[in-house]
């Protein structure tokens, strides 16, 4: 008697599961990096169109405070004439940062704030002393970053907000005036105004990276 001897051809069932399987988590992990890949991409194009705005937003700053004080009858004094000060109007001490730095001329008062959509320039409010403005008041939105938390920022890095702080100088002169003198000439400023940026670039979840901007006060 003949025994009879089988072999198999082509694919079984179990070997067909397995291909597919395997095929499933292919196409998953090449989702994964899909979605990955888009997600990054969609965070970097934001850090540096917010990063680009930054900048824009410390060169206008400091072609604004070029001007206070001009053509002032008498030393402007810190507190009375320019002052920083918090969100809800406390006046913040010298070489200390806060949120919102106020001027004043004659009756009126001009303020940049970082607020909820972004730097805002008050062009004009009246005003008995350097105090904030006033709900409701005239301004315009300047860099328009959102410092509500987003893909890119928290309340750790602080991504796109602004902060000032005013310090006392010996002497100090513009960006572009050279003085030889600046002891005895009258071409010299007593305060500086530091504007700061938090920019995306180099920063992380946890880390801030700041970019400074010190804009000599010539005027006062």
């Amino acid at each position: 008697m003949k025994t009879l001897n089988f072999s198999q051809k082509g694919v079984s069932l179990i070997e067909l599961l397995i291909a597919m399987t395997l095929a499933i988590i292919i196409v998953l992990a090449m989702s994964r990096v899909f979605i990955t890949t888009g997600k990054l991409t969609a965070e970097s194009s934001l850090g540096a169109g917010t990063d680009s705005t930054l900048m824009l937003g410390l060169i206008s700053i400091d072609k604004i405070m070029q001007s206070i004080g001009y053509d002032s009858a008498t030393p402007l004094a810190y507190g009375t004439n320019f002052a920083v000060r918090a969100t809800d109007g406390t006046l913040i001490a010298k070489d200390t940062a806060g949120p919102i730095f106020v001027w004043k001329t004659g009756s009126n008062c001009q303020a940049l704030a970082n607020e909820t959509n972004g730097l805002n320039l008050y062009a004009s409010y009246s005003c008995s002393g350097t105090t904030i403005p006033s709900t409701g008041a005239s301004k315009t939105l300047l860099m328009p970053i959102k410092s509500a938390n987003t893909a890119i920022k928290n309340s750790t890095n602080r991504i796109g907000e602004f902060e000032f702080k005013v310090s006392d100088v010996a002497n100090c002169t513009p960006f572009g005036i050279i003085n030889s003198n600046a002891a005895v000439s009258g071409l010299v400023g007593k305060f500086t105004v530091e504007a700061t940026a938090y920019s995306y670039a180099a920063s992380s979840d946890s880390v801030a990276r700041p970019i400074r901007n010190t804009t000599c006060l010539l005027n006062p």
